[in-house]
């Protein structure tokens, strides 16, 4: 580090106190520093500017101080004073650039929030502050995410995720980290990488934290596993593995951090699989949560959501009144929020044939993004701006638009995602007769992009295409054949999009009858689990009367004599032997369960023959949905006794991390 390259002798305590008394106020008036180390995070970036004024030059001249004075923490000399008053110092100027880098983000002054967090990096490695430095290269991921440098946010959070690493003994920290690692891995598309830290992060959450803490972090791991099997179409399965971080999730706080992403996901998920309804009700659930938590952010991507599913289905009232909402809701420095909000705006005026509005909308997102000519916001809004100009006959604009589009997508390495763009771009070639054009832009087109995966997003228009370029070249049946698959494409397509309508209206009342079940479920499984654990605390209550009468009884025998004692013991005998033909019958609690569902009793040992009793009982219980702490209770065993117990049922099951042990055992 740079301050280890100073080589001057320590202060003497006198030297360094005189140091402070003339030159502290220069930099850090002493109320500053108390209001600081009260207030810690909670300040505000106008309360920052006012206390302190040029915040960038405040902690720069503090630096420059401590390098010319020769000021340095590692000398074994330094008193243990001196240490103290620096590292008092040093921690006032991270939290300064901390808070600096929060108000020139504000004021979109990118190169000062950089330069501020880069200024509080040096100190927090300064003084060995890991978990600061990892706040801070955090911190220093969310500038290059919305600057659209997708290469330094993710190279940042994974340094952020190094510096949680590096005490080795703080694993809250080093989840949180690591959620917010794998959700930037998971959007940029680095899913193999994404998969490695999901994996061990769920691991190490459950073998080093409680239950509780489980729920506070695994949620977000889960969550974006689930993204990553809708990636790869397995978004049946994402969506059960998102209900289970949800439960997980709601088990601790109906508040969590983690509800509205995941709710937001769930309704991306079940939007893709043409249940519009509900993941229409799905992210209005967001919306009522963010509102909650006050969650502005999640508010307008919601919004942003409801707005995209409205103008698929032409509701573009709903879908103006939801941007407005978005509009008025989102913040003017988050400048990703505004494009995508001015995109869907665009979309929403195309449809409505306002072509001006949408145009001034257009101009308004070039002047957003003007730092940012490669984002992917610019290149769906020229896709709709080309619509624009082609509807308007300004082709020459059109095609430009067009391939612009194009240019962003492929220099941000999203082969796939031009797809309508190019399409677009060759039928207005075809209507100008441009075919040696048309016919080499279907060339480049299937030589970049995998035709297996076109077909699977616009099949029918690709055979259009196919084959009006193959009647313009005079290959009559080809183009025959083609024209033939495109219409049977769009039948099959059109039959499909009837189907989910249909589906769409079923979905609701069936989802509302689910509703209805489920609360009905809910209680009796509430009734059930009162039963069980009033029989089991009256077994409870009579094992140990009964402890109590034979250990009165050994007394009282103990005071008879041999004839006595061989008659009361014979009566005691016949009594015994009927007490214990009815714990024979009864097993306790095992018998109460097993009397509720004998079929599943019957199953679980024919699948696990080696299951002991108590592994048997604890399996039932389960199953009756009793918590970790009620189950330990009717087992007579400690929370680690249980724990034990789940381990090694898991083990018998064979079941991977991820793998979760109420669902097996339900599904027996």
């Amino acid at each position: 580090m740079k301050y280890r390259s100073i080589n001057t002798s320590p202060l003497s305590k006198e030297a360094f106190r005189e140091l402070v008394r003339q030159k502290g106020n220069t930099f850090l008036p002493d109320q500053v520093a108390e209001e600081l180390a009260n207030r810690k995070y909670n300040l505000t970036p106008e309360v920052i500017a006012e206390m302190a004024g040029d915040i960038s030059t405040l902690v720069t001249t503090l630096r420059n101080w401590l390098e010319e004075e020769g000021i340095e923490p590692i000398e074994d000399g330094m008193s243990t004073y001196e240490k103290r008053e620096l590292m008092r110092m040093a921690n006032i100027a991270t939290l300064l650039a901390y808070h600096a880098f929060g108000l020139f983000h504000v004021e979109r002054q990118i190169e000062a929030a950089e330069k501020a967090i880069e200024e509080g990096l040096t100190w927090a490695t300064f003084i060995g502050d890991h978990r600061r430095e990892a706040f801070l290269y955090e911190a220093l991921a969310t500038i290059y995410s919305d600057a659209f440098r997708n290469s330094d946010e993710v190279e940042n959070y994974k340094k952020a995720l190094e510096a949680a690493q590096r005490p080795g003994d703080d694993i809250e920290m080093e989840l949180l980290m690591l959620g917010q690692c794998v959700s930037c891995l998971t959007s940029r598309h680095h899913f193999d990488e994404a998969m490695e830290l999901i994996d061990y992060g769920i691991e190490l959450g459950r073998s080093g934290l409680s239950s509780h803490d489980q729920g506070r972090y695994l949620p977000i791991l889960m969550m974006n596993h689930g993204r990553i099997l809708a990636t790869r179409n397995q978004r049946r399965d994402a969506i059960i593995l998102l209900e289970e971080g949800l439960e997980l999730a709601l088990s601790i706080d109906e508040n969590h951090d983690a509800l509205t992403a995941i709710y937001f996901h769930l309704g991306q998920m079940y939007d893709h699989l043409g249940e519009q309804k509900r993941a229409l009700d799905i992210h209005l659930k967001t919306i009522e949560i963010a509102e909650r938590n006050k969650d502005t952010l999640a508010i307008v991507w919601s919004y942003i959501q409801l707005t995209s599913i409205y103008l698929r289905f032409d509701q573009l009232d709903l879908a103006e009144k939801a941007l407005d909402v978005a509009e008025a809701t989102g913040s003017e420095s988050a400048v990703g929020q505004l494009g995508y909000i001015y995109n869907c705006r665009i979309a929403q005026l195309k449809k409505q044939h306002r072509f001006d509005e949408a145009l001034e909308y257009s101009r308004k997102l070039e002047e957003l993004l003007a730092g940012e000519p490669l984002s992917p916001i610019l290149a769906a809004s020229n896709y709709h701006i080309g619509q624009i100009y082609c509807i308007e006959g300004d082709l020459e604009r059109g095609e430009n638009a067009y391939r612009r589009a194009i240019e962003i997508h492929r220099a941000l390495g999203e082969p796939e995602q031009p797809i309508p763009a190019w399409l677009a771009l060759i039928e207005l070639l075809l209507q100008n007769d441009r075919l040696e054009e048309a016919e080499e832009a279907m060339n480049e087109i299937l030589s970049s992009i995998n035709e297996e995966a076109m077909m699977e997003k616009t099949p029918a228009e690709l055979y259009d295409l196919k084959g009006k370029i193959a009647e313009k070249k005079g290959e009559m049946e080809q183009a025959l054949s083609c024209t033939r698959k495109s219409l049977k494409l769009m039948a099959v397509h059109y039959r499909k999009k009837m189907e989910n309508s249909l589906q769409n209206a079923r979905t609701l009342a069936d989802y509302e009858l689910y509703k209805k079940e489920a609360e009905i479920q809910l209680l009796r499984r509430k009734e059930a689990e009162k039963s069980l654990a009033k029989a089991l605390t009256a077994f409870e209550d009579k094992k140990y009367a009964l402890a109590s009468v034979e250990s009165q009884l050994r007394e009282t025998l103990a005071l008879l004599n041999e004839a006595q004692t061989r008659s009361v013991v014979d009566v005691l005998k016949q009594a015994i032997d009927n007490i214990e033909g009815t714990i024979s019958r009864t097993d306790t609690s095992l018998h109460y369960l097993q009397t509720l569902d004998r079929e599943f009793f019957k199953r679980l040992r024919e699948r696990l023959p080696n299951l002991t009793r108590k592994q048997e009982h604890y399996c039932g219980l389960v199953r009756a949905g009793l918590s970790s702490k009620e189950i330990a209770s009717a087992l007579n065993l400690s929370t680690e006794g249980v724990r034990s117990q789940r381990k090694r049922v898991r083990k018998l099951l064979e079941l991977q991390v991820d793998d979760s042990l109420e669902s097996v055992i339900m599904s027996i």
